[in-house]
Parts: C-alpha cells; structure tokens; sequence
C-alpha cells in the first residue's frame, strides 16, 4: 500500500471517529415528543406467526431502549402496539413521529465543535513503542 493511500485511510478513520463524536454530542439536543408504532402481522400458520411477533416485540424494544438511552422521549405519548392476526394474511404498519430539534443548539454545538478542533485538539495516547525491557 503506498504512503498516499495509508495516510488517506488513516485520515478517514480520523474524520469517521470526529463525526462520530459531534453526532453523540448532538444526540442530547434531540427530542421525540410522540412516537406511534402500529403493527398488524397475520399468517396462516399460527405457529409461526407467534414466532414472528415474539422476534417482532425482541426487535422492537431493543431499538426502542437504545432511543430512549440517546434520546429524550416523551413516554406518556409514545404507545407500542403488534397485534397478530390468525385469520388473514397480511401485513399493516402504521409508524407516526413527532421530532423537535432546536436550531440554536445545533448552531452552539457546531460552532464548539469547529473551535474544539481548531483551537484544542482532543489528545490520544500514542504509541511510542515498549516502556520497559
């Protein structure tokens, strides 16, 4: 690999990790204020069908844990619903968000954010090789 091509990959390794740590910064500032899920599941076979809403609920509240550990949601009108329907085959999901974000907190967060990489660099351990022999 030529020393172009490593120090290119190594800046991009760079940039992913600042995104990374501006979108976690900017995760806070985000709010749900109403978070709907709807879903009607039918099949013909209720063996599978208990199976698939069991992975379905499994599914589900694993994202939903993960919003609500990032984000701010409002829980009073947040409502979570999957009914199994043994009669029909069909699917129905009906998904309905109400997301606020202030515009001035995303600016103050940019605005540190470029001054945080102009002016003070986040300092990283290097490597230097072996302390002791």
């Amino acid at each position: 690999m030529s020393k172009k091509k490593r120090k290119a990959k190594k800046n991009k390794k760079w940039l992913d990790k600042e995104l990374i740590y501006f979108f976690g910064k900017m995760l806070k500032y985000i709010n749900i204020k109403k978070l709907n899920f709807y879903c009607k599941i039918g099949f013909d076979n209720p063996a599978i069908l208990a199976e698939i809403v069991g992975v379905l609920w499994g599914v589900l509240f694993f994202i939903y844990s993960f919003l609500d550990n990032y984000l701010c949601i409002n829980k009073k009108n947040s409502k979570v619903y999957i009914e199994p329907d043994f009669l029909k085959n069909q699917t129905e999901v009906i998904f309905e968000s109400i997301i606020s974000v202030k515009v001035g907190n995303i600016i103050i967060a940019a605005v540190y954010y470029f001054l945080s990489n102009t002016f003070g660099k986040r300092r990283e351990a290097k490597n230097y090789g072996r302390s002791s022999y």
